[in-house]
């Protein structure tokens, strides 16, 4: 049965969000929120601006990733810190293990910088939409040996959603398009 649940004091958009467990988790957008002892608390400095998902392997290590700035986020020892940062934007993101994990997106550039992003605080819907070149071309990370490298992949567009089955095979989504990986490479599923 879905109940409602106290209200946090946010003041802006939330996109995602990762239970770790009945009393903890975590949720993202255009600020980050912890859930612990039955309150969410929101956390004051975030150092991405738009936040689309949020994944945590355990109660002190996670990943998140931005749609504004292709910012990959990573939380270890209480702090949220940059990672990694690709020239695009980053919607999805899963987590095979604590040492394996994809993100997805496209390289849409931006009209406007990061660091402009960050100055709006709090962020002013009268702020023109900024206009993207199309089309997209597809962006998919990999996480292992410690490090987020490009994986190739065929280019169909914006990706937005990121599933594996396993260490060897998933899938990835976007608009009208599906691509497979298997044996170790990435293909549009027919």
């Amino acid at each position: 049965k879905w109940t409602k649940a106290d209200k946090p004091d946010i003041t802006r958009v939330v996109h995602s969000v990762y239970m770790l467990s009945p009393d903890e988790g975590w949720a993202v957008g255009r600020t980050v929120l912890h859930y612990q002892a039955g309150k969410w608390t929101q956390i004051p400095a975030s150092p991405a601006v738009n936040l689309t998902k949020v994944v945590m392997v355990s109660p002190t290590e996670g990943w998140a990733v931005d749609s504004y700035g292709g910012v990959i986020l990573h939380y270890s020892g209480g702090n949220w810190t940059r990672a990694a940062q690709v020239d695009g934007a980053l919607h999805g993101l899963y987590m095979v293990s604590a040492n394996e994990g994809w993100a997805v997106g496209d390289n849409r550039a931006d009209l406007r910088t990061n660091q402009e992003y960050l100055s709006m605080e709090p962020f002013s819907p009268a702020i023109p939409t900024p206009v993207f070149p199309e089309p997209y071309h597809s962006i998919i990370m990999h996480y292992k040996d410690g490090k987020w490298q490009p994986e190739d992949c065929p280019n169909v567009g914006q990706l937005n959603v990121v599933f594996m089955t396993s260490a060897q095979e998933g899938w990835a989504i976007g608009g009208e398009r599906i691509l497979h990986y298997k044996d170790g490479k990435w293909s549009e599923y027919q």
